[in-house]
Formats: C-alpha cells, sequence, structure tokens
C-alpha cells in the first residue's frame, strides 16, 4: 500500500483489505455507490474531509491511516476555470476536470453562460431536454448537479456551485470564466477614449479570449441558446471595434480571424474593408469585398447590403448592381368578428423579437394573432410570412417555400437544413419581416425557421407552452383562455347581428369558448328556421360538446403521455388523489390544466365533459383507488387510529401491485413502514422500508430514497440502535435537502435531534431540533413550539 498516494488509490486499498464490496462499503460510510466509485476512481479531484472520515470510519482505520487518508485530502486546490469561448473546458488547479457525461456539460455550460445569476430548475431541463423532458427529469437534474459540487470542489469552505431556492448559480470571479472576463474588457474598451492605444489594446484582448464558437462542441441547444448568440454577437462587435480603432493594421488579424468564422456578417467585412484600406492596402480591401459578395451570391443569389456597397464606394470603385427585394405577403384573412383580447394585442405590440402564444384546444390562439399581424403589417414593409406547422411538416421543406416566396431561385436553395437555415438568416438580415408560425408543436420545429435580424418578428402559437424555445431563444409567453361572459356574448351578437341579450342562452354553455361559439353561430346560420331559444336549450341539454370542438380536444388529448393522460381523467371525474408533479407540468404546459392565481387548478367545463364521456384506460382504477386510500390513511394516523391507518396501506400496496406500478408499491411500503413503527414493530417496519429502498434505488426517485431513509432511521431509534439511527436520518436529510424538500428535511431534523439526544449528544441534538423548529416557522407548521419547547430542556 505504499505505492498508494492519491485518496482513491488508498480508499480502494483499504477496502479490499477489508474484504468489502463498494456497495457495502458506500452503506456502512452512509456516502452512495457512485460517490464511492468516483472516489476510488479519483475522478473527484478535492474528496470532501466530511465523506474521507465517514470511510475512515466505516473501515476502522487506526488512528494513523485516518491520518495519512486525511493528508492525502488537498484541502483547497487551487483556482477553478470555466471556458466557453471555444470547446468547453475545466480546469482546476491547472489540471484538466474530466466532465464525463454530455448532461454534466450541458448544465455546466448553462450555469457559466449565466454566471452569477440563479437559473431556474426549469431552464437547466430545457438545456438538456427541451419541451419533452423525461418524467424524472428533476431528480436527473440533481444527480447532474450532484456530480458537479464533487467535481468542482475546490476546498475550504466555500463552493462555486450554489443551491438558490429551486435553481442553481455558479458563483466564480470575473477572472475564472472566459466569457466574463471577455465581456469585461468589452465594457472596458467600449469606455475608453477610441482616440487612445488603450481601447484598441483593450479590444484586442477581449478577442484573443476565444478559441471557437461558443461551446463548441456543447449540446445544440446551449450552442444556440439566448446567452451564446449574445455573446457571439459581442464578439462580431469587438472585432468591429478592433477595425475601427486599427491604424496600422497590425492588429487585424483577429479582425481576419472573426470574419472567417462570419462569412456572411457584412457589416464587419465592411469595417475590415475600410480598416485595410486605411492602412494603404486597396487591393486587400477588394479582395474582401470580393470574397463576400461571391460568398452571398453562392449562398441564394443574395445582393451585397447598403452597409458592404457604402464601403465599397468609400475605397473608390463604383457601385454594383442590386437585385431588387421581393415582399410576400402571405398573411391569411383575418377574422371578421373579432372581439376582445387587448392586453394580448397591446402585449404583441411591445414584445420582444419572438413571442409564443399559448393556450388550450379551441380558445382562439390564430384568430388573435392573424387580427393582430393585419393591424401590425405597416410595421413590416418588407415582407410577412406565415406556415401552418401543424402535422408533422419539416422545417426544411417551410425554409425552402420561404426563400421561394424571397424570390431566390430554387437552384439556389441549398438541400440541407443548416444551409437553408443560414441562406434565409441572410436573405432577411437589416430587413423588417414578419413571420408568424402557426400550430407549432415543438421548439425544434420553430427554431430553423427564426431569423437572426433584429429588426424582424417571429410570433408563435402553440397549444404547447414550448419552454425549451422561451429558454433558447428569449421568447415572450403569452397566454389565451376562455373569453369572459360579456365577450362571449358580444362575439355572437357580431356573428348573429343579434343584440347580446339576444345571445346570451347561445353564449353561456360555451363556456368562453371560441371555437364553440363559432359553431353555434355557424349552426344558426345552417337552421334558419330555428329559434335562438330551442337552439339553446337543445345545447343545454347535450351532453357533450359539438363535433368540432370534441376534434381539437381529441388532438391535444393525444398529444400527451400515459401517464399525464390518466390522471387528467381522473382529475376529471373528480379523484381526491393530488396529480403527481411530472404530470401536472405536461397539463399545464399544454394549456390543458390552468393555474389559479389563489393556488389550485382549474379545467375548462366543455373539457371535463369531454373527458368523462372516455372510457376508461388501463390502470385507472386501481391506481385512483390506491392513492384515494393512502390520502385516507394519512387522516386515520393523524387522529391516532393507527390500525386503521395499517389496513388502509396494506389495501392500497395491493392496489398498487396489480397495476404494476412501482413507485406506487415504494409510497405503500414506506407508509406501512411508519404504520409499524406506530404501532411499535420496528422490525416489521424495516422489513417494508427495505422493500421500499430497494425499488426507489432502481428507479432513481430522490424524494422516495429521502422517506424511505427517514422511515429506517426512526424505526431504528425505537429500536434502540441511536447510531445507526443517526447514520439513516443524516441521509433522509440530505435527500431531502437534495429535493428540495423543506418539509421533509425539517422531519428528518426533528427526528434526528432525538436521536442525539437518547445518545446523549445532546448539544448536537439541540442544534437539530432548533433547525427543524425554524424550518417549521417557515413552513407556517405548529409542530416549530414542540420541537423548540425540546429543546430548551438542553441549554446549549
Amino acid at each position: 500500500m505504499e505505492a498508494d498516494t492519491r485518496p482513491g488509490d488508498l480508499i480502494r486499498a483499504f477496502r479490499r483489505r477489508a474484504a468489502l464490496t463498494q456497495d457495502e462499503l458506500a452503506r456502512r460510510s452512509g456516502l452512495s455507490t457512485r460517490t464511492l466509485r468516483d472516489l476510488e476512481s479519483n475522478r473527484v479531484t478535492a474528496p470532501r474531509k466530511r465523506s474521507l472520515r465517514a470511510l475512515a470510519g466505516a473501515l476502522l482505520l487506526s488512528p494513523g491511516e485516518a491520518d495519512r487518508l486525511l493528508r492525502e485530502d488537498p484541502g483547497t486546490v487551487g483556482p477553478l476555470r470555466v471556458e466557453l469561448l471555444g470547446p468547453l473546458s475545466v480546469t482546476l488547479g491547472g489540471r484538466q476536470v474530466p466532465l464525463g457525461a454530455p448532461a454534466h456539460c450541458t448544465v455546466l455550460a448553462t450555469l457559466a453562460l449565466h454566471a452569477g445569476r440563479t437559473v431556474a430548475r426549469e431552464e437547466l431541463i430545457a438545456a438538456l431536454w427541451g419541451d419533452r423532458p423525461p418524467r424524472t427529469s428533476a431528480s436527473l437534474v440533481r444527480a447532474v448537479i450532484a456530480r458537479l459540487r464533487r467535481l468542482l470542489d475546490i476546498g475550504g469552505d466555500h463552493h462555486p456551485l450554489h443551491t438558490d431556492g429551486d435553481g442553481y448559480a455558479l458563483r466564480l470571479g470575473p477572472d475564472d470564466i472566459d466569457a466574463v472576463r471577455f465581456e469585461d474588457l468589452l465594457a472596458r474598451s467600449e469606455a475608453a477614449d477610441p482616440g487612445t492605444p488603450t481601447a484598441a489594446a483593450i479590444a484586442r484582448e477581449a478577442l484573443r479570449c476565444w478559441r471557437g464558437p461558443v461551446v463548441a462542441d456543447g449540446a445544440e441547444r446551449v450552442r444556440d441558446s439566448a446567452a451564446a448568440r449574445t455573446l457571439a454577437r459581442g464578439r462580431v462587435t469587438a472585432a468591429v471595434r478592433c477595425a475601427r480603432l486599427d491604424v496600422d493594421g497590425s492588429g487585424l488579424d483577429p479582425v481576419r480571424e472573426v470574419a472567417a468564422a462570419e462569412p456572411l456578417d457584412e457589416p464587419l467585412h465592411a469595417e475590415l474593408m475600410l480598416a485595410l484600406a486605411r492602412c494603404g492596402d486597396l487591393a486587400g480591401a477588394r479582395r474582401v469585398y470580393g470574397e463576400i459578395a461571391a460568398r452571398l451570391a453562392r449562398s441564394g443569389g443574395r445582393a451585397p447590403g447598403e452597409r458592404l456597397l457604402g464601403a465599397y464606394r468609400e475605397i473608390g470603385t463604383e457601385r454594383p448592381r442590386v437585385r431588387p427585394w421581393v415582399g410576400p405577403a402571405q398573411l391569411p384573412r383575418a377574422p371578421e368578428s373579432f372581439v376582445g383580447r387587448a392586453g394580448l394585442l397591446r402585449a404583441l405590440d411591445d414584445g420582444p423579437g419572438v413571442c409564443v402564444v399559448g393556450g388550450g384546444p379551441g380558445t382562439g390562439k390564430t384568430a388573435a394573432v392573424l387580427h393582430w399581424a393585419h393591424r401590425a403589417r405597416p410595421g413590416f414593409p418588407d415582407g410577412q410570412l406565415f406556415a401552418d406547422l401543424g402535422g408533422d411538416t419539416r422545417p426544411e421543406l417551410l425554409l425552402g417555400e420561404f426563400l421561394h416566396a424571397l424570390g431566390v431561385p430554387p437552384e439556389r436553395i441549398p438541400a440541407s437544413l443548416d444551409g437553408r437555415t443560414g441562406l434565409f438568416r441572410s436573405v432577411v438580415a437589416d430587413r423588417r419581416v414578419l413571420i408568424v408560425l402557426d400550430n407549432a408543436r415543438s421548439p425544434e420545429q420553430v427554431l430553423p425557421l427564426l431569423p437572426g435580424a433584429p429588426g424582424c418578428r417571429t410570433v408563435v402559437t402553440s397549444r404547447d407552452q414550448l419552454r425549451g424555445l422561451i429558454v433558447t431563444a428569449s421568447a415572450a409567453s403569452l397566454t389565451v383562455g376562455p373569453l369572459d361572459a360579456a365577450t362571449s356574448r358580444e362575439l355572437l351578437a357580431r356573428r348573429l347581428a343579434a343584440e347580446p341579450a339576444a345571445v346570451a342562452g347561445l353564449a353561456a354553455p360555451c363556456a368562453g369558448l371560441p371555437l364553440a361559439l363559432s359553431v353555434v353561430a355557424a349552426e344558426v346560420a345552417l337552421t334558419p328556421h330555428t329559434s335562438l331559444a330551442d337552439l339553446a336549450a337543445r345545447l343545454r341539454g347535450s351532453p357533450s360538446p359539438p363535433d368540432e370542438v370534441r376534434r381539437v380536444f381529441a388532438d391535444a388529448y393525444r398529444g400527451l403521455g400515459a401517464e399525464a393522460a390518466r390522471q387528467l381523467r381522473a382529475y376529471a371525474h373528480g379523484s381526491p388523489a393530488p396529480i403527481g408533479r411530472d404530470a401536472l407540468d405536461e397539463l399545464v404546459r399544454s394549456h390543458l390544466l390552468t393555474a389559479l392565481p389563489a393556488g389550485g387548478h382549474t379545467i375548462h367545463p366543455l373539457l371535463r365533459e369531454w373527458l368523462r364521456g372516455l372510457p376508461a384506460g388501463p390502470g385507472d382504477e386501481p391506481l385512483d383507488r390506491g392513492r384515494a386510500l393512502l390520502a385516507e390513511a394519512r387522516g386515520e394516523e393523524e387522529a391516532g387510529r393507527h390500525e386503521d391507518a395499517l389496513r388502509g396501506r396494506q389495501a392500497a400496496l395491493v392496489l398498487f401491485q396489480q397495476a404494476g406500478d412501482r413507485q406506487g408499491q415504494a409510497r405503500a411500503l414506506t407508509a406501512v413502514g411508519w404504520s409499524w413503527v406506530r404501532l411499535g414493530r420496528p422490525v416489521a417496519a424495516l422489513t417494508h422500508c427495505r422493500r421500499a429502498l430497494d425499488i426507489t434505488v432502481a428507479l432513481d426517485d430522490l424524494s422516495g430514497r429521502a422517506a424511505a431513509h427517514g422511515a429506517m432511521g426512526v424505526a431504528h431509534h425505537r429500536l434502540g440502535d441511536h447510531a445507526e439511527a443517526v447514520r439513516w436520518l443524516r441521509r433522509a436529510q440530505e435527500l431531502h435537502h437534495l429535493d428540495g424538500d423543506t418539509y421533509g428535511e425539517a422531519c428528518a431534523r426533528a427526528h434526528l435531534g432525538d436521536a442525539y439526544d437518547a445518545s446523549g449528544q445532546h448539544v448536537t441534538a439541540v442544534a437539530q431540533w432548533q433547525a427543524a423548529a425554524g424550518a417549521f416557522d417557515r413552513l407556517g407548521d405548529p409542530r416549530a413550539a414542540t420541537i423548540r419547547s425540546k429543546a430548551g430542556l438542553h441549554p446549549r
């Protein structure tokens, strides 16, 4: 063992001497098996002393051996540096840090692109999976963050990766992230006197921060994020400034590098031409013009713009011939009987370059956007483009149609998606064009169709919130809901040329849904001999919405995952069981449930009626009954009826087993374990909780693991094994903290205080009780007073 010098080598050698497997040592020390593997392979460059002490105790090392292991902990290992301006690179103390899985790189790059700012967990989920994350996305992000914490541990008390509420922040010095340093240098250059050499020198230093495109080897969502695009634009800005400040040509090499990376950027090439001309290299300036003009022509027949032509004239040549611009006008006809939506129209007027207008099926998203688009046409004199993205329309086909409409000859349109996207953005650069994209289903459909020019606007309608687009393209999210009763009556009155009071009976059954109102108006027009009163009575007695409304409901419903669809059906039938976090997120994102300002959610009445008419889905009844039984058992337990609670939980376990719901089984097993604890049967509790723990580990269910650890800890406490209770409860507290569950963490701390107190560690017990009481106070939980009274028995 003398040759083993690194902590991981020592841990592995001591473990083998003790004849322990990695799983056995991990259980004894309270660490995860994954953490132990990382330590033994020396992938953790700066192991925590707390982890090393836990391992020393579990391995029963002698004081000398423990000191040797702890001495190998390097403490503060040196500066951490993250480089984004090129391939992602991380060094710690001058040594390269291997990040491993692409997910680790994506999360770290996203945090570094927003250095110093808290990035919400939803933003990280969108960066990893777009708008279709897996069911366990939240726990997967927490696992990635935990892994990055180990990799980026610089030692000492300060860790650069912070948890802030439901988000995370990377906080390093201004020189420790190349993107932050670049932005600082660019700002200093712009603030410097342009007549001094200092301004040019700072701009050149800023450009030297770059090694290639932003996160050149990263995921597409990161490379195409708004933050990455802002940095790329900053690089061009710095190059333009370098060119303008150069007086003798000595500082143009970095400008040429940026021009090569941005081969179609006309303003940058214009400044490079002028800088070359100022230092007497007229041939070089003309060569730059000739090269970019040829590239523009090859990219789709685009002629040089006014900025480039102006530079060409300034260096002493005559103006080349310019192709005329073609201005398309593709907007469909706007609805004539449009009413309401004043807030939405104002938001669109003031919105950013990309707006997503979302809403449930039949809420009139397209009608509202077309009404605004026709009103806004004068602000987009260079054209208006429209595309319906419903179905499986491929972006490359739509780009071909757009380019053709903009006057690009068919033989000049590239075959690839990337080629068409680049040409489209080049053609509309320096133009004012409006793009309306209707019925989008995913951000991947939309991103290639977004122009890069600041004068263009894109408005997208979708039944989905398109969170990935909001994150990557800084899109504004606007929502269209049902109309209020007065506006509904006004819409019908306009369509039927009647007084609002006369159509009140027709409007009420439509519950403010514009599509249903339009169907009713069409029904009146097609049955002129039917009185409005008779038609209203027929609508009120109908068991389901009209066919047209049912079709849009069915289309939206088919887009749901199986679990979200099942829970939506249960909600429509009035199930008391709460909707799971992931399913709820999907239903809100799809606008099939609406969050209420005061808390809770609601569903449109017509959608509820349609869902109630659907046949039962597989597994609905057992799962709903199982969840209801668990909820009832909680009430029985709070009332002190522990045997009744146990019977309910055991019945729920059988139902989850019949339905094959492993997550439900784990929850029920833990709940049964708690019942056995309350009934004085801690051994039986441990048996059930171990089964729950096996399932939650296999499912990577962080909150389920935390709950099972907590029950195991209390069971050991009831058995009098206080040291083992402390170990399990400490792990429960850590898992609840990682899961962001403040209530669960407070409960674990309260039980942990009991275990410490029973083992004679009264000072530590008081600290845990006080932490638990403080958390319960913040949650408004009355248990704070009881726990604080325990702490008062052992003054510190």
